[in-house]
């Protein structure tokens, strides 16, 4: 009987086939064990337990089926709950913070595009770029470093920034008298015609807009976001991220607490300084009027007289009763002749804060 070399038997394409099949066992349940898992990990590692017969219907291959339908479902539930049918973000965009921040303040044009793939997987291809979940949360870390230390620059560098330099439609043929909106976050000035109008936005006090870019996706209630994530593997990377960003939600409320609780402590004392601060803001072109002699007859001039020529001589005035004795515009002052004949009193934006009302008809003329 003829024997071949035993070298010749491991050169045979079974036993090369059956080298393939042991390298590929080992690769998928070294990816499986000691990696934390991913959406894509799990599509990949199903193809691999497709192509072996040793993994086909295997328990790792039934576990890995189960996992990736959990991650699918957990996917689709946080595409629910954060994002919108037209979206220029996914997941990863959404829920972490920004990236885009220092390049907008060096000035950068960063145009976003429609998420249009329907693949659930690609709304964490971010992930990809990292090999386990403690590289990525430095990242996180990072990135929200980052945001703090930029956000005042960026609102810095937008609001010396013209329209045309930070809304979307980047236009110098756009509308030229269009009323404008701005972020309350970055500043960015926006057109009004080119924004969307957002439910989430009827939450904000009244005329607060957030752009597309700081906003990004719906704000859902952070229970729903946390009963998301018992739907997928704990060990996930995807489940991972959400968990630590949930956390970091939280944090940020009991800071915001803890702030509205020192608020309250300190009582009417900051509360009367916060009102002094907005009616000065508010009313902060309207500087006091003086009663000089032009010509022998005496008459009203008001040291912004440059920017309110157009008013003419027969726009109303009224006089504050608090005893600073200054007059100023109906329309300096928000008011209209009707309503000043409806008011007890006027006190100016200087003497109401210690100053109380009386109770005499206003001097208007």
């Amino acid at each position: 009987m003829l024997c071949l070399p035993l070298f010749v038997y491991f050169s045979l394409p079974a036993m090369d086939n059956m080298r393939e099949e042991l390298l590929r066992v080992r690769a998928v349940r070294d990816r499986a064990v000691d990696k934390e898992i991913t959406l894509v990990d799990c599509i990949d590692l199903i193809k691999e337990c497709e192509l072996s017969k040793f993994l086909l219907n295997s328990e790792l291959h039934k576990k890995l089926l189960t996992a990736r339908d959990d991650l699918l479902k957990f996917t689709r539930r946080l595409m629910n709950l954060f994002q919108k049918p037209s979206s220029y973000y996914n997941l990863v965009e959404i829920v972490r913070d920004r990236e885009d921040i220092a390049a907008l303040v060096e000035g950068q044009v960063i145009p976003r595009f429609l998420v249009d793939s329907p693949a659930p997987e690609d709304q964490w291809v971010q992930l990809r770029e990292f090999s386990s979940c403690t590289e990525m949360k430095q990242h996180l870390y990072t990135l929200r470093d980052q945001q703090r230390a930029l956000i005042g620059s960026l609102q810095e560098a937008n609001s010396k920034r013209s329209t045309v330099d930070t809304c979307v439609c980047v236009s110098t043929s756009g509308p030229q008298n269009s009323d404008i909106l701005v972020c309350i976050l970055c500043r960015a000035k926006y057109h009004v015609s080119c924004c969307e109008w957002d439910p989430f936005l009827d939450r904000l006090p009244e005329g607060a807009y957030l752009c597309v870019r700081c906003l990004r996706g719906r704000r859902p209630c952070i229970e729903d976001v946390q009963a998301a994530c018992n739907l997928a593997p704990a060990n996930s990377m995807e489940v991972v991220l959400v968990r630590e960003l949930v956390c970091r939600g939280r944090e940020l409320a009991c800071e915001a607490k803890t702030l509205l609780a020192d608020v309250a402590v300190l009582g009417g004392e900051l509360s009367d300084e916060l009102k002094d601060r907005f009616i000065l803001r508010t009313w902060e072109s309207c500087t006091r009027f003086i009663l000089v002699s032009v010509g022998g007859q005496r008459r009203f001039f008001c040291s912004v007289s440059s920017q309110h020529r157009c008013l003419g001589e027969t726009v109303g005035w009224i006089l504050c009763e608090a005893g600073c004795a200054r007059w100023y515009h109906y329309v300096c002052i928000g008011m209209t002749a009707e309503s000043a004949k409806s008011l007890p009193s006027y006190i100016c934006y200087r003497c109401s804060s210690s100053t109380q009302q009386v109770t005499q008809h206003p001097v208007a003329v």
